[in-house]
């Protein structure tokens, strides 16, 4: 045997090296499925508990009594919860997402005033409360609200958006308009008699002159 015969691995070396590598390159693969798997187990457990999050944050803003909703810096909604949904006249209240005002229930001058407001707040960075105003209802009611307005903010603190609330105070208003026609109406008639009465005293002065 040449001494280059025996530096050569023989063939049975040679296979042992060959099913060593296989069965090491078998074991990463194996290896790697099982991070992919483990990964894959994390982000659906992620989401799944981001999915059940958003889930209760929605059933609790859909117990409050007052609408709520929320838009970005474009005005376009992002968010509501069912009270509001049922104002705006859209049932569900994932439907809201990607409309703007003018998608809504409510007149064109009301929409108009809306974003005004919604501009303001976010122009100048401070929130707004107790803004009354009117607003035509997805069942056809012309109703009366006290809004209240402040601007969203990033991890920054830069506008990001708006966030509003409200509750209807139409039979509220409805009074006040009452009260102030009837006081209205009560100075008219006040004045009225008070002139009456003036044109008495001047006719008994007459008379008796």
């Amino acid at each position: 045997m040449s001494k280059s015969d025996e530096l050569m691995p023989s063939s049975h070396e040679t296979i042992a090296d060959l099913k060593q590598a296989l069965s090491e390159a078998k074991a990463e693969i194996k290896a790697l499925k099982y991070s992919h798997e483990q990964e894959r187990l994390y982000r659906a457990k992620i989401e799944s508990d981001l999915k059940a999050s958003q889930k209760l944050l929605q059933l609790v803003i859909d117990t409050l009594p007052e609408a709520i909703f929320w838009k970005d810096q474009d005005l376009v909604y992002l968010g509501c919860n069912q009270n509001f949904a049922e104002d705006a006249g859209i049932g569900a209240s994932q439907n809201i997402v990607g409309k703007t005002d003018y998608d809504l229930a409510w007149k064109k001058e009301e929409a108009d005033f809306f974003r005004q407001c919604d501009q303001r707040v976010m122009l100048a960075n401070q929130a707004e409360f107790g803004i009354v105003e009117p607003q035509l209802q997805g069942d056809g009611k012309q109703a009366w609200l006290e809004t209240n307005k402040a601007p969203l903010h990033d991890s920054d603190g830069q506008v990001i958006g708006i966030l509003g609330t409200y509750q209807d105070i139409t039979a509220r208003k409805e009074a006040e308009i009452e009260r102030q026609e009837l006081n209205q109406k009560l100075s008219s008639q006040t004045s009225e008699l008070q002139s009456a009465l003036d044109q008495l005293q001047q006719y008994k002065l007459k008379l008796e002159e």
